[in-house]
């Protein structure tokens, strides 16, 4: 059973906020701990005007930052995916060039969440659409409360950690490699190709075949190298 630290209220487990304050429910532990350490307790179940300025003071903030990251507190309104089959060669274009992580599954998600604030009344007034990639299906439900940790990606944010209070733990994100990495291993054979060309060019036309040589012996370890690097950490995230 979870209680009300505002108006006394008790409700089962399934409740994550207080469906007339908004604020988090505690369970029954924490709720006599905090009502042995508070010098006002409120017994009422219906609250005056200022009793419900002091539950919405008192309510979960529902948008806060953290250095780069960003942080919502509030219920599931609405949770899509959409899913697509791509190629190893596609997921890497789409890193590079959009940014997208690379996922290690041979389905691609998207899935957008819809997270609202915990209002008083009966309609939220702050809402957020967060983007998850990852396939996250049968794990949220509407009403979850959550805490979403996001990193801002252009015009929309990426959730990277998020905790339900419904279930208390962390969900699991299906394993990802970041498409940083990959771009700083794209630029390490783009540095290695162009080296090798002008080595090529540099050469003496009369030693063509001794060019081709060594153009090849040039690239071939450090493909062989990257190669490698890309075995570690494919092994790497999907633990």
């Amino acid at each position: 059973m979870k209680r009300c630290s505002l108006c006394n209220a008790v409700y089962d487990d399934s409740y994550g906020t207080c469906p007339t304050c908004g604020v988090r429910l505690n369970s029954l532990t924490e709720a006599a701990e905090h009502l042995a350490n508070s010098n006002v307790t409120v017994h009422s179940a219906s609250l005056n005007n200022g009793s419900r300025q002091n539950a919405q003071a008192s309510s979960i903030q529902f948008y806060e930052r953290s250095g780069s990251t960003h942080i919502f507190n509030g219920a599931l309104a609405e949770v899509s995916t959409q899913q697509y089959y791509q190629s190893k060669s596609t997921k890497l274009i789409r890193a590079v060039f959009s940014g997208e992580p690379y996922q290690l599954s041979h389905t691609s998600y998207i899935t957008i969440l819809r997270i609202e604030e915990h209002a008083l009344r009966r309609y939220p007034e702050q809402a957020q659409d967060i983007v998850l990639f990852g396939g996250v299906q049968n794990v949220f439900a509407p009403g979850d409360d959550l805490t979403i940790r996001a990193k801002r990606k252009g015009n929309r944010y990426v959730a990277k950690r998020i905790f339900s209070h419904s279930i208390d733990r962390n969900i699991r994100i299906e394993g990802n490699i970041p498409a940083g990495l990959i771009r700083f291993l794209f630029l390490i054979l783009a540095a290695a190709i162009i080296w090798a060309i002008h080595g090529i060019v540099s050469i003496d036309y009369l030693a063509a075949g001794q060019g081709i040589l060594r153009f090849f012996t040039s690239l071939i370890p450090t493909a062989l190298t990257i190669w490698f690097l890309w075995i570690l950490i494919k092994s790497f995230f999907k633990k």
